[in-house]
């Protein structure tokens, strides 16, 4: 079995609705880039502080 046939295994196994909700996902990240990193950049400065 080649590597693309074992990748297409696996992601047959996950239904459609899965894939569309983590596709919103990562449209609403590349969307808010900015604001998602500045919280990112929030919470790591938080978890060093600690």
């Amino acid at each position: 079995m080649s590597k693309k046939d074992e990748i297409l295994e696996f992601y047959k196994h996950y239904p459609i609705d899965h894939w569309i909700y983590k596709g919103h996902i990562l449209k609403n990240i590349i969307e808010n880039f900015d604001s998602v990193k500045a919280l990112a950049i929030e919470v790591n400065s938080s978890i060093i502080l600690r």
